[in-house]
């Protein structure tokens, strides 16, 4: 899995901020915030994420914020608990 993640970090994204974040609203922070297995601290998480993404002022600075995200210990759990949440029939 650590392999896969720093070969994925080494690629270039080559998208605006405003598709970075739209992408990442439409498919992860959207289907998740409204995910009927959401509970309250998935939802303060994914409100906090979408109100520093929007204070981010460049595509590298919403790249480099979800790769050191998902990388400390606080991006993990978050990551557990959105899977899950994504992967529970509703």
């Amino acid at each position: 899995m650590f392999k896969r993640f720093y070969e994925a970090k080494e690629m270039k994204i080559e998208a605006t901020k405003q598709q970075l974040i739209e992408f990442l609203e439409s498919h992860v922070l959207t289907p998740v915030e409204y995910h009927i297995g959401a509970d309250e601290t998935i939802k303060r998480k994914v409100r906090a994420t979408r109100m520093h993404l929007n204070n981010l002022r460049s595509a590298e600075e919403v790249e480099n914020f979800f790769w050191n995200t998902m990388a400390s210990d606080h991006g993990i759990d978050s990551y557990t608990r959105i899977v899950n949440v994504q992967y529970t029939p509703c």
